[in-house]
């Protein structure tokens, strides 16, 4: 993947509420919302625990991944953007989307677009 890719990858993924809290540790597998329920359905506290549950399985929000080839990822720099880019989003993916999503980059965020995220280019 091209640098310029990563970076696209990564902006749609914060859009998507998928990128970093603070926090010390993975905060587990899910983030305790409904799961198809989707994200601009969400209420304004709902959206704010998936996005601080997303950022957390990051490193926190403005957290920021470099990769061995010299590509990197930037987590939302706070709560406000997250939030903002998750309820202005052309497309509405579910929770379950998102969190498979985070679930799958979270694991290997140097790896390449895991599958669980392919459906959510462009969002």
């Amino acid at each position: 993947m091209t640098r310029r890719a990563w970076r696209e990858m990564g902006v749609t993924i914060a859009t998507l509420v998928f990128l970093v809290s603070c926090g010390d540790g993975d905060p587990g597998p899910s983030s305790g919302l409904v799961r198809d329920k989707h994200v601009q359905e969400l209420s304004s506290t709902e959206l704010a625990m998936l996005c601080d549950w997303s950022a957390a399985k990051f490193g926190g929000y403005g957290h920021r991944t470099s990769c061995s080839n010299g590509d990197w990822l930037m987590a939302a720099m706070n709560r406000m953007a997250c939030t903002t880019g998750a309820t202005s989003s052309s497309c509405d993916p579910t929770v379950a989307q998102t969190e498979d999503c985070v679930n799958a980059y979270s694991a290997n965020p140097c790896g390449g677009l895991p599958a669980a995220c392919v459906d959510l280019i462009g969002c």
